[in-house]
């Protein structure tokens, strides 16, 4: 599995081993070409209204899912104690994940923090709710039918950054 080809380095940060402290290099600032091994964790932001059951819809099946295993997630209303504005949680990501089946102003200001910061965005939509009109300047929107796969269908189309 190949995850984006153009990334910046000090996102990424080694898998930390059994055992043992990881040491990443946080030291370099600039957009190198990347494929997906293990090893490597990508860092995913989930952007969502908050005016849906998203524990349920969005959360419960990624939290389940092998992307979940291999990648850290952050699912913001999951935390109590934030760490850090989101504003920036989404500098700090390699990927923002958009459900935007459901409209939320906040989600556009998280998606325009992430666009301003050149993030790679997926946006995602259940199949009988329409996508807000406005994702589609920033990146892939795609369709999924429910809980069963909206994880595989964000693990799908995070496998085709890279191609």
């Amino acid at each position: 599995m190949t995850i984006l080809k153009k990334l910046e380095a000090s996102t990424f940060r080694p898998r930390q081993p059994a055992g043992g402290q990881a040491q990443g290099d946080t030291s370099r600032q600039f957009i190198i070409q990347i494929i997906f091994y293990p090893g490597i964790i990508m860092k995913i932001y989930l952007a969502h209204s908050s005016k849906y059951d998203f524990k349920n819809e969005l959360y419960k099946p990624l939290q389940t899912s092998q992307l979940n295993k291999e990648h850290e997630i952050y699912y913001l209303y999951d935390v109590t104690d934030t760490p850090g504005s989101t504003k920036e949680i989404i500098k700090n990501s390699d990927l923002i994940v958009a459900e935007a089946s459901y409209p939320s102003v906040g989600m556009g200001i998280e998606l325009g923090w992430a666009d301003a910061f050149g993030k790679q965005i997926i946006s995602i939509y259940k199949s009988e709710k329409p996508a807000t009109s406005f994702l589609t300047v920033l990146g892939p929107v795609v369709k999924y039918t429910g809980n069963e796969d909206v994880a595989e269908v964000i693990e799908r189309e995070t496998a085709k950054l890279n191609k």
